[in-house]
């Protein structure tokens, strides 16, 4: 059966899931190492944790590889954006599925309206956050980072629509929309380096590996 996009493929996932815990991979990533299973499930021992995050490994050739930590460590909202690394992210099962299912009209930020629904709901407080050890490693190139300025304005619109935006978040859409232009005109103009030296300084405080 065909899927009518990333929402309708997870939301078939979730619906036959049968297991206490459901994590999602895409085809394209690779779980970071024969302990990161392990070590995700076993938060789980404790009933209050619905849902588990961590850090994950950026693998990009051309900018740079680096050891990224979610934002919901220097950010208590959802006004900078997606706040959890979402493919380090595991869900209790009965949790997920009471939660709303995944936008079929969203094609880039689907995982930002979930997370919006969850912060609705407790405020996060029963995550835990798996430590600096990425638990996943993801590639460059996937479709949110293929189409970057239609994936930031979609991100836009589903923090409006869940009635979070504020005026932070309007300085901090803006600011980020910005270094995105300014990135691919750095690229049309042969000068990637320049982006590659501003991605290190990002995440100076991360693993960057060439």
């Amino acid at each position: 059966e065909k899927d009518k996009g990333i929402s309708d493929a997870w939301n078939k996932g979730v619906e036959l899931a049968t297991g206490d815990i459901i994590y999602f991979l895409n085809s394209d990533d690779e779980i970071y190492d024969e302990t990161s299973i392990e070590r995700s499930l076993k938060v789980f021992e404790d009933d209050k944790v619905n849902f588990a995050h961590g850090n994950l490994l950026f693998v990009d050739e051309q900018y740079g590889t680096n050891n990224r930590s979610p934002l919901i460590l220097n950010a208590t909202h959802v006004e900078r954006g997606m706040p959890f690394n979402f493919m380090t992210m595991y869900f209790r099962t009965s949790y997920l599925k009471s939660l709303p299912k995944f936008d079929l009209s969203l094609k880039y930020a689907m995982d930002l309206d979930l997370v919006c629904s969850m912060y609705k709901r407790d405020q996060f407080k029963s995550g835990i956050y798996l430590g600096n050890e990425p638990t996943v490693t993801m590639h460059a190139g996937g479709v949110s980072d293929k189409y970057e300025l239609n994936a930031h304005e979609e991100a836009k619109e589903i923090i409006k629509r869940h009635n979070l935006w504020t005026d932070e978040a309007e300085k901090l859409f803006s600011e980020r929309k910005l270094r995105l232009k300014t990135k691919h005109l750095l690229n049309k103009l042969g000068l990637s380096s320049m982006v590659k030296l501003w991605r290190r300084y990002k995440w100076k405080n991360s693993q960057v590996r060439n």
